[in-house]
This record gives C-alpha cells, structure tokens and sequence, in this order.
C-alpha cells in the first residue's frame, strides 16, 4: 500500500510538474508578456537607452504599440510574439547603454 501511495503522489507531481511548463494558451489574452514587456522598456528608460541607444529604444517602443493594437484587435498569438520582440528589443537597448556609459 506504501508503495502504491508513493507511486500516486510522484506521478501527480510529475503532472503538477509537466501542466506548470505549458506554453500561455494562444486563445488567452498575453497579459504578463505585455507587462514583461513594458517593465523592460522602462528598465530601458531608466539606463538613458533614449540617449544612449535611441535607435534599438525607439525599435522596443514601436513593437510595443503594435503589440497593443494586436492585443486590441484580439490578435492574442500576434500580441504575444510582438510584446516578447519588444522585450527583447528593450533588454538589448538597456545592455547598449549601460555599456556605452561604462566605456570611458
């Protein structure tokens, strides 16, 4: 009976394990890729990327409008690929500048 009972309780946490790593479901608004994405781009903001790397700055801000008027339009997979770009876009324009600022 242990055994049986030990089995059940790995196997559902094996499961538990497995459901936590899903991808988001596409059909579902990207709430928090959105809200990833708008924390970087202010974490940008707040390194001088609009000084110091304007170009790669302005490339997040955009993709972050058109990850909105995707969301809008209830384009959600689009959204998503969007805001995780403009995420991407924000970190790299963040690291730009921190480095230009290091460099003496």
């Amino acid at each position: 009976m242990r055994g049986v009972l030990l089995a059940v309780t790995l196997g559902a946490a094996m499961w538990a394990a497995g459901c936590a790593t899903l991808p988001a479901d596409p059909e579902q608004a990207p709430v928090q890729e959105m809200s990833d994405a708008r924390q970087a781009i202010e974490a940008a903001r707040a390194a001088g990327s609009p000084q110091y790397s304007p170009k790669r700055f302005q490339e997040a801000q955009s993709l972050m409008e058109q990850a909105m008027l995707s969301l809008y339009r209830g384009e959600y997979k689009l959204a998503r690929r969007t805001a995780l770009t403009a995420r991407a876009r924000a970190i790299a324009a963040r690291k730009a500048a921190l480095a230009v600022q290091r460099t003496p």
